[in-house]
């Protein structure tokens, strides 16, 4: 069980950084180099590792290699927002400049009008039928 306690003190380190996109990133990293350092080890030793081993290989994770592994987990995050920023953008524009105010007006004050006609609707009905707003309908009948 010590190689799980050292796991789970790299992954606490990482997600205790505050940024839980670039912990997620580095953590994906640190499993990847373990699943190929177990596929290494296989292949060298001819067995699986035990619980020790495994837990050594945890333990070169101190505090400098796992800053590092979230700065490329935040920087690769970036990038990747970027190239889907960059292939986006193209359309977006086109789609903003093929557009105008007043084709996106007339389905926002259809629907705005509609919404409003059926809660006047809902509200006028529930004063016929004595909920709500008794004081206004006695008024209007004076």
């Amino acid at each position: 069980m010590k190689a799980w306690g050292e796991e789970a003190r790299v992954f606490d380190t990482l997600n205790a950084s505050g940024s839980p996109l670039a912990a997620a990133v580095a953590y994906s990293l640190v499993t990847t180099a373990k699943r190929e350092w177990i596929r290494d080890f296989r292949s060298v030793a001819g067995r699986d590792p035990n619980d020790e081993e495994l837990a050594h290989f945890f333990r070169g994770y101190g505090e400098t290699v796992l800053g590092a592994l979230l700065e490329k987990g935040g920087g690769l995050f970036d990038l990747a927002v970027r190239r889907t920023v960059a292939t986006a953008r193209p359309a977006i524009v086109a789609e903003a400049l093929r557009g105008g105010f007043w084709r996106a007006f007339w389905p926002s004050f259809v629907a705005t009008v509609a919404f409003s006609l059926a809660l006047a609707a809902v509200a006028f009905s529930a004063a016929l039928l004595g909920f709500g707003l008794p004081l206004a309908i006695s008024v209007a009948r004076g």
